[in-house]
């Protein structure tokens, strides 16, 4: 498997075919773009081969790109392989650097040898850590640094980490536990290598499901979370209801804390059942209805814009559509001001 790339020139409304072979390595997926300034925008993917991941350019608004680097540097592929999850790569575009400071996420072993006491491919790993990989050259070299190193007995490869940067330069990085959804912050000037506070847990119903959390960058110091949430012990219940549920994460310089506010984003049970974290692996033991994460943007005047899977009115067995919600009221995520409206 390759990867083709569309793009549209009219707002898309329109997509043409750019490139039938956007990455230059054959055998590859879990591919992520990201748009830069100017004409660039940056792709990244999993090669299979290795297991690391690659960062591609383009300098013509996504026409053509060129293999640039690899976001898995020396000193951590030998942990990462075969059991590394990888989430979005982002654009600082607060930066007045030239080019803007480019990052990724992913989640590994937090060593060798916890890596090689663990089955190649396995779905159940020794995955306790996160990593943000740091370009200050437009993609061609990359650095790895610890986000957080958990528990042993946690995994976060569960589909996928999160990562976003806010309109001041704050670093936002969110990943699933076995049973919980956790979110932390480096704030503008650390350049991704150091400053992480120790996550904190933003679901907050008592439930143990909660999974594909998916983050965006607001004003300075602000973010949106989204995830699916049920109603069970875990993911794996057969009992579960799930919903969307919503957090406006703000960091708190004084304290050094990040303070939430949530609530659920969804007015009905968009799944019953399972959710299977596992990929391609949940074809012979799971259910994978609603594939493995959704997407959050915010509009120009701070209202959150969600779209997610959803089976609950599916015609066939294993199908499901998309639905859209936007926020009509609360707090604006650009400035933290009272929103008008438009319920």
């Amino acid at each position: 498997m390759g990867t083709s790339v569309y793009r549209s020139t009219d707002g898309g409304a329109t997509f043409s075919q750019a490139n039938v072979a956007g990455s230059q390595i054959p055998m590859v997926d879990r591919q992520w773009n990201a748009a830069g300034e100017g004409q660039t925008v940056y792709m990244s993917y999993h090669i299979v081969a290795t297991n690391n991941i690659a960062v591609a350019r383009s300098d013509d608004g996504g026409q053509n790109y060129l293999f640039k680097g690899l976001a898995i540097d020396v000193g951590h592929i030998a942990q990462a392989l075969y059991n590394n999850s990888i989430g979005p790569i982002v654009v600082d575009m607060s930066s007045p650097a030239t080019p803007k400071p480019v990052y990724t996420i992913f989640t590994a072993p937090a060593d060798v040898t916890e890596n090689i006491n663990t089955a190649a491919g396995s779905t159940r790993t020794a995955n306790h850590a996160v990593y943000l990989a740091s370009s200050f050259d437009g993609g061609s070299t990359w650095t790895d640094f610890p986000i957080w190193i958990g528990p042993d007995t946690e995994t976060y490869d569960h589909i996928f980490p999160g990562l976003a940067v806010d309109s001041g330069g704050g670093l936002w990085a969110t990943f699933a536990t076995d049973h919980h959804i956790l979110a932390t912050h480096a704030p503008a000037g650390s350049l991704g290598m150091y400053g992480w506070s120790t996550p904190v847990q933003i679901d907050n119903t008592g439930s143990g499901a909660n999974v594909f959390p998916w983050i965006i960058g607001g004003g300075p110091n602000r973010a949106d979370l989204v995830w699916y949430g049920g109603t069970g012990v875990d993911n794996n219940d057969t009992s579960n209801d799930w919903n969307v549920r919503y957090a406006q994460l703000t960091w708190k310089p004084v304290t050094q804390s990040i303070s939430t506010s949530q609530q659920i984003a969804t007015d009905h049970v968009l799944h019953h059942g399972q959710v299977c974290t596992f990929g391609l692996n949940c074809t012979v033991n799971g259910d994978r209805t609603l594939l493995d994460f959704f997407q959050e943007d915010i509009t120009p005047d701070g209202r959150a814009v969600i779209a997610w899977a959803d089976d609950s009115q599916a015609i066939a067995a294993g199908a499901a559509g998309i639905f859209v919600t936007i926020q009509c009221a609360g707090t604006n995520a650009w400035n933290g001001k009272k929103l008008t409206n438009t319920c």
